[in-house]
Formats: C-alpha cells, sequence, structure tokens
C-alpha cells in the first residue's frame, strides 16, 4: 500500500485504463525512445481518471519486457490509486551507447525524467489516454530484478538532481 501521512488506506479505484505510448528518455549522445505501458486508476468503465495519489515505476528485469508486469501494474494502479508507468529499456548493451538497463546514463536519464514539470513523463501519459492536466507529485520507483538495481539506482540520481524530494520509495 502507498504511504499516507494519516496512516489511512489510500482510496481504490474500481477499474483501470490501460494506454501504451512511447517515453522519449534523453539518454548520452542520443534520445532513447522506450515503449510504455501506463496504468491509470478510473472512476468509471468510461475511463474517468479518479485524482491519483502518486506514480509508482516499474521496470523490467534483464531480457524482460513491459509486459510481463501487466497484472502487477494493474493491481498497483487499483490498489494504490496512483498511476503505473511501466517503460521497456533494452538489456542489449550494444543497441544504443549507453542506454541501455544496467548504464548509469539511462540510469541519470531516467532520473532526470523527475526534475521539474516532467513534461516528458506527461506527454507520454497523455498519448497513452491520460486527461490530467499534470502527474501527481509523489512516486515511486520500483523494479524486477536487474530493474530493481535500476531503480535503486535512479532514486540515487534524484538525490543528486534535486527531485527526491517526492519520492516516496
Amino acid at each position: 500500500a502507498m504511504y499516507t501521512p494519516s496512516g489511512a488506506p489510500p482510496p481504490t479505484a474500481p477499474y483501470v485504463l490501460v494506454g501504451h505510448s512511447t517515453l522519449d528518455i534523453p539518454c548520452g549522445p542520443t534520445t532513447y525512445s522506450a515503449r510504455v505501458d501506463w496504468y491509470f486508476p478510473s472512476q468509471d468503465a468510461a475511463g474517468t481518471t479518479v485524482d491519483p495519489q502518486g506514480m509508482i515505476w516499474v521496470q523490467n528485469g534483464f531480457l524482460a519486457n513491459s509486459g510481463f508486469y501487466s497484472a502487477l501494474a494493474t493491481n498497483l494502479a487499483a490498489s494504490t490509486n496512483s498511476i503505473v508507468v511501466v517503460p521497456t529499456i533494452t538489456s542489449n548493451f550494444l543497441s544504443c551507447t549507453g542506454c541501455w538497463l544496467n548504464s548509469a546514463s539511462m540510469q541519470q536519464a531516467a532520473a532526470s525524467l523527475f526534475v521539474g514539470n516532467r513534461d516528458a513523463l506527461l506527454d507520454s501519459a497523455v498519448a497513452a489516454g491520460y486527461v490530467g492536466a499534470s502527474l501527481p507529485d509523489p512516486f515511486v520507483l520500483s523494479g524486477h530484478s536487474a530493474g530493481g538495481g535500476f531503480a535503486a539506482a535512479v532514486a540515487g540520481y534524484t538525490v543528486d538532481n534535486g527531485a527526491s524530494s517526492n519520492l516516496r520509495g
């Protein structure tokens, strides 16, 4: 469950709207365009977004992709009333200069997405069907296997870039 200052559990969402888009991550000398699955907590089957409590980034493990985590992401969105973003970042270290799951440049680039008004994340969410004007400020970084190491490294880089004030875990 998502932490709430009052200790009360967050409201749940009876529906989850799933959308797909790409997320441009400014990595190294280029921009890495990641395929992304978005899960939006919804109040009704029409996809009316409830007031999300936060955002949860779920990172794929080595040789995995975002589709592996659809059940987990759906459950997280519904049970925590949070937007869940699941990008696929390649495990192939030869695919792009420094733009792979275990590279420091990719981890720093992902952390940069949480600075300021987070335009790249919002643009990706809107392209996937999000109708909000902004994303919720609190965020959690998580991942499976190598994605867990990625999440821990990205969290460290959010301390370096000043975005960690909204990091909840």
